[in-house]
């Protein structure tokens, strides 16, 4: 994933696959109070802490304006390496969830379910 302030972008990332071929509950959480990258953002994987490798320091606060700003999704630096598969319950906090917030989101499902109950990714 990536981060911003308006004025330079920081990448971040996970070298542990994730499996195709099924679901996974994936959570960012950014909170620019943290006194270390690991304490700023966060990765979650089906309701567990990832650790990730920071390339940088992260920004205490991100753009409040979309305006000009690229938000990409499953994407790599490098062409090639983009997502390949679908993405469904995006959510946007306002505020940072904490690591039990993060289980029991994960846990309820989705808010609004949209086309078929059945199927695979």
């Amino acid at each position: 994933f990536e981060v911003g302030n308006g004025q330079n972008s920081y990448g971040y990332w996970n070298s542990s696959s994730i499996s195709s071929g099924q679901w996974h509950h994936v959570t960012v959480v950014f909170d620019g109070s943290g006194s270390t990258n690991a304490n700023k953002a966060k990765l979650f994987v089906n309701g567990v802490m990832r650790t990730m490798t920071f390339s940088g320091t992260l920004p205490t606060t991100t753009s409040s304006s979309l305006s000009g700003i690229n938000f990409q999704l499953a994407n790599m630096y490098s062409p090639g390496n983009n997502f390949q598969g679908a993405v469904d319950d995006l959510r946007i906090y306002n505020y940072a969830l904490t690591a039990a917030q993060v289980k029991t989101v994960m846990n309820q499902g989705a808010a609004v379910r949209y086309g078929p109950s059945q199927g695979s990714p």
